[in-house]
């Protein structure tokens, strides 16, 4: 069987939601303020420094796991704490990250990749999504999203990509 994988370097940089933020800072694709930490104390320190509404997140979840809204620092820093104790988390890699909530719309991207070339796209908007405000789209509609598909195949095109990806 044949099968349609990424290089190994650039799943592992994309599937961390960490690495993947410092990339993207890396080369230049703007995303929400994010905030990689290395220890609590660093944890704590952004809590206090950011605006809020903000996200807690898992460096490595998805479908809305792994993620919580938070309104304030104490909100925060309690987030981190409940994860921290939850996952067991010993690997500094693995800390949760903080990253600052945008305005906007919810919208997927989706790509096919052939070793780093570009081959197809679809793009959709959440309109509903479980669980309610940090999940998975329950009821999406297909959109036209240029600009944003063109992020897309500019990053997975740096990284090699080779296969489906969604952003």
């Amino acid at each position: 069987a044949k099968l349609a994988l990424p290089p190994k370097e650039a799943y592992e940089r994309a599937r961390s939601k960490a690495r993947l933020a410092e990339y993207c800072r890396e080369i230049g694709v703007r995303i929400p303020p994010t905030n990689v930490v290395d220890s609590a104390e660093e944890f704590y320190k952004c809590a206090r420094e950011i605006n809020y509404p903000a996200f807690v997140k898992m460096p490595t979840s998805s479908a809305g796991i792994g993620i919580r809204k938070v309104l304030s620092c104490e909100e925060a820093i309690s987030a981190f704490g409940d994860m921290s104790r939850f996952y067991k988390i010993v690997d500094p890699e693995l800390l949760p990250i903080i990253q600052t909530c945008v305005g906007g719309e919810d919208y997927c991207s989706t790509f096919l990749f052939d070793h780093g070339e570009y081959r197809a796209s679809m793009t959709y908007h959440n309109i509903v999504d479980f669980p309610r405000n940090k999940g998975m789209g329950a009821l999406r509609e297909t959109v036209t999203a240029h600009p944003l598909e063109r992020i897309g195949q500019e990053l997975l095109g740096r990284l090699g990509w080779n296969g489906v990806c969604e952003i």
